[in-house]
């Protein structure tokens, strides 16, 4: 990967679109399964919503393997592409065999977002998410451009699929949901906030009932 990546291109995209890939952030993790096994076996391990209760999450903080390791690379890269930001709260997602698609959500209050926000040149200052892909076919469902959300707007779906290390940077308002997957996937999770400002509460906005988001196609 290179040093520096293009900021601009990223702005530009997650200004458009809510969301920009960068493919190739991080290397292969070779761990991948190993890594599954020992989330799995956790106790802290708990079911996050989800119909079928097969999707779950574990605080890296809560880990006791690897999460040196793993948090000192990825801030590293991070700080690389992001300066302003800071990584925070770092999950492990894994979703089961068969695991149902997620409900459409935002990761913030979207009526609370869309006050004005202080640009510190990175992502209009906006909250921000990002999934790193540890495996290949890591899958995920967006709504592209239904950031400041409006209801008069159609947004069309689109599933997109990750490779392993593929860094996935998106805006906390983009109506977005974990994807359904045949096979068990692992990936890690994590909020950029930026350095000095505490985020707000955690918060998940559902968005089933708005007909104006494309239902997700298979």
């Amino acid at each position: 990967m290179k040093r520096f990546l293009d900021l601009s291109k990223i702005n530009e995209s997650v200004a458009r679109e809510g969301f920009h890939v960068i493919p190739n952030f991080f290397p292969n993790f070779s761990l991948a399964h190993v890594l599954k096994q020992r989330v799995r076996r956790e106790a802290s391990l708990g079911c996050i919503f989800n119909p079928d209760m097969k999707r779950k999450q574990i605080f890296f903080k809560d880990l006791s393997f690897h999460k040196e390791v793993l948090i000192s690379e990825i801030m590293h890269r991070l700080s690389n592409v992001l300066p302003k930001r800071e990584a925070r709260d770092f999950v492990f997602l894994l979703s089961e065999r068969n695991c149902k698609d997620q409900k459409k959500h935002a990761d913030y209050n979207i009526s609370e977002i869309q006050r004005k926000v202080e640009d510190d040149g990175v992502c209009g200052g906006y909250p921000m998410g990002c999934i790193l892909a540890l495996e290949d076919n890591t899958y995920f469902n967006v709504w592209k451009g239904s950031i400041n959300f409006d209801t008069s707007k159609h947004y069309a779906h689109e599933r997109l699929c990750l490779k392993a290390g593929d860094l996935l940077l998106f805006r906390a308002d983009l109506i977005h949901s974990g994807a359904a997957f045949v096979e068990d996937n692992l990936r890690v999770h994590c909020f950029l906030d930026r350095k000095g400002i505490e985020r707000d509460e955690d918060y998940t906005c559902f968005m089933d009932m708005y007909q104006n988001l494309e239902e997700i196609k298979g």
